[in-house]
């Protein structure tokens, strides 16, 4: 079996969906970096990055209805000036409606 095959290989299937535009909040930096969602997995998120994350440092995607901890899997250039990167899920909460 070609090595380079079984490491880069995914382990869940990825489902592209809706490219849905965001923010990534990276650790304490107080400017976040813009990103379009464009695949999802129980485990991870792929993104379209404006700007470089490093590898491995924790992240944030805060949608309408729902926070996810991410660690950065991947960030490489994409050849237009944007970045694909996949995020791998740490942990997800989903936001409640408090009503009077």
């Amino acid at each position: 079996m070609n090595r380079r095959n079984s490491d880069t290989r995914r382990q869940e299937l990825r489902r592209q969906c809706t490219p849905t535009e965001t923010f990534v909040i990276v650790g304490d930096v107080a400017t976040p970096v813009a990103a379009t969602v464009l695949e999802v997995s129980g485990s991870g998120i792929g993104l379209k990055l404006q700007s470089f994350i490093a590898i491995g440092v924790p992240a944030r995607i805060e949608f309408e209805r729902l926070v996810v901890d991410c660690r950065i899997r991947f960030c490489k250039p994409s050849g237009d000036g944007t970045f694909d990167a996949g995020m791998q899920i740490i942990s997800s909460v989903v936001r409640g409606c408090i009503s009077d």
